[in-house]
């Protein structure tokens, strides 16, 4: 991605190796998610963007024809805006 903005380029997927997502109380979806819920470690996961904004995260590659970023050996911390100080809580 470099230095660029994603800002205006639609909607793509990254595809990390791994994406650790906040989860809500109850283990309910991480899109919103409520203090005093977890994490979970998701493997090979599909992180949706629309514009410059986390769509969805989901497990599992997402099939079709999308533009991709491809981040094969990466950590994605979907949403986290300090993960050096918000995974250790």
């Amino acid at each position: 991605m470099g230095s660029s903005t994603v800002a205006g380029q639609g909607t793509f997927v990254v595809e990390p190796s791994w994406a650790l997502v906040a989860e809500e109380a109850g283990g309910g979806s991480p899109a919103g998610a409520a203090a005093g819920g977890g994490t979970r470690l998701l493997r090979d996961p599909s992180i949706i963007v629309e514009g410059d904004t986390i769509a969805e995260v989901r497990e599992g590659r997402l099939a079709g024809r999308h533009r991709r970023i491809r981040a094969d050996g990466c950590l994605l911390l979907p949403g986290f805006i300090s993960g050096h100080t918000h995974v250790a809580a």
